[in-house]
């Protein structure tokens, strides 16, 4: 009797916390830190605000013309909701920039006006070419500057970040993360505003946590993180300019992400991961928009990723460890001039031990439309690939118990190629191989296969197209 009142009495807590959940405001123009925290007396910061949060509870961002410049920080287990009253974040279109105020003391002086610091940032994914080469991340009084790519070539108003791993030590150099400022002559960084991104913006270590309709921009890490929990929604959230990944899942048991757009991340536009082997990575991506410059990586032992109508311009899927993904509805384009283009030559890739479901999909533009290393099973269906100079490339013999193809469209003009012997048409290949069932050669595709998406839409007009379709 004692034990069914303990239980009665934990779920009256539970629901009563549910039903008393909370809305908290934050206006980073017009708040102050000692409001109540409602809507007509908002706060000033979003630290206060998820100072305040229970579980269930809301955080409602005030949109400014200027951008909060502070991270939302994590949500622990202790903040998770449930499935019926989610804990949430509705950014209302509010424009998170993480840019930091590098001030004068922070530096340390090495001559001929150059400065350095230990810059706190997760670019270790970078670190086998010895420095930093990706977009410039550093702003001289608001005006970014140049990267350069060695200690003598730094130049008045230019940078460089070393990211270097000591091979000898087994672990990261002296020098790694320090960061190197070129002034103008006898300036100092007490005459200058140097500023640089700051850490990620939001992590989700709970469950049924929603983020949505916010923008975050110059991360020195991840914008947008999950791990290990379920019921994780983003939806309707922006992200660019990244030093790592736009969005990353680690382990994440269950997350959705919805008419989102990534663009502009040097490790990816998203990178979804396990931490260990026999663990999965539930995640799925419906209606979003990759690019430029941001890529998807599904990597590890995760058996649930998910990509369905979703385009990425300029970038490239990869499937890699022992993931399984499937991929569905999506356009994956090359920037027209290749040259410009800063993405892999390839539209999806599957190595190691991955396994790729695609169907009803459109690759257009690269060198290697598939690019496919992998013991594990790949089923391509319903597929288009225009302009490719390699249709598909199989670095291992064929197999088509482990490769099928089964009533896709490929250009007429590009190869076919398996381990280093090429054919010039699918018939070839098929003949030797006999992977492939109905599919065919023709200059573009036609109506049921491939993708219905226009690759020119702006994600504006993609999420308006999608929202209808799913109405």
């Amino acid at each position: 009797m004692i034990m069914k009142k303990t239980v009665l009495s934990a779920l009256c807590m539970i629901a009563a916390g549910c039903l008393f959940s909370a809305d908290w405001y934050v206006d980073n123009t017009k708040g102050n830190d000692s409001n109540a925290g409602s809507k007509d007396a908002p706060f000033l910061t979003i630290k206060c605000g998820m100072d305040r949060m229970k579980g269930g509870d809301t955080l409602h961002l005030t949109p400014n013309s200027e951008p909060y410049r502070e991270k939302i920080g994590s949500f622990e287990k202790n903040l998770s909701g449930t499935p019926d009253k989610p804990t949430v974040v509705d950014g209302h279109d509010a424009r998170i920039e993480l840019i930091k105020h590098f001030n004068a003391e922070m530096w340390k002086p090495e001559g001929d006006d150059i400065y350095s610091l230990k810059y706190p940032n997760n670019c270790v994914a970078m670190f086998a070419k010895g420095y930093y080469a990706g977009f410039p991340f550093v702003r001289l009084d608001g005006k970014l500057i140049p990267c350069v790519t060695k200690r003598e070539e730094l130049q008045e108003n230019t940078c460089l970040l070393i990211l270097h791993y000591d091979v000898a030590k087994k672990g990261f150099s002296d020098l790694h993360n320090y960061l190197f400022v070129k002034l103008p002559p006898g300036k100092t960084p007490a005459d200058v505003k140097i500023e640089a991104p700051d850490n990620n913006n939001c992590l989700v270590n709970g469950s049924y946590i929603t983020i949505k309709n916010l923008t975050a921009e110059w991360n020195a890490s991840d914008s947008f993180d999950s791990s290990r929990g379920t019921g994780i929604v983003f939806e309707n959230v922006k992200a660019a300019w990244c030093m790592d990944q736009c969005i990353s899942a680690h382990s994440t048991a269950g997350a959705d992400i919805r008419f989102s757009s990534f663009a502009n991340a040097l490790c990816g536009g998203c990178l979804d991961v396990t931490f260990q082997n026999g663990e999965s990575c539930n995640v799925r991506y419906y209606g979003c928009f990759f690019g430029p410059n941001a890529s998807a990586g599904f990597k590890g032992t995760g058996k649930g990723y998910e990509m369905n109508s979703c385009i990425l311009r300029d970038g490239y899927v990869s499937v890699q460890g022992e993931a399984v993904l499937k991929l569905t509805n999506c356009v994956i384009i090359k920037e027209s001039d290749r040259s410009k283009a800063n993405s892999a030559n390839v539209g999806v890739s599957v190595t190691d031990k991955g396994s790729l479901i695609m169907e009803n999909c459109t690759v257009i533009g690269f060198k290697h439309g598939g690019f496919f290393s992998t013991v594990g099973t790949v089923s391509i269906k319903n597929c288009v690939f225009i302009d490719c100079e390699t249709n598909l490339l199989f670095m291992k013999d064929l197999s088509a118990e482990l490769f099928s193809s089964t009533d896709n469209v490929f250009a007429p003009k590009g190869l076919y190629q398996v381990g280093n012997s090429k054919f010039k048409t699918l018939d070839e290949v098929n003949a030797k191989y006999q992977f492939d069932k109905g599919s065919v050669a023709v200059p573009g595709g036609y109506k049921g296969k491939g993708c219905n998406l226009d690759p020119k839409l702006t994600f504006e007009q993609l999420k308006t197209l999608l929202q209808t379709a799913v109405k």
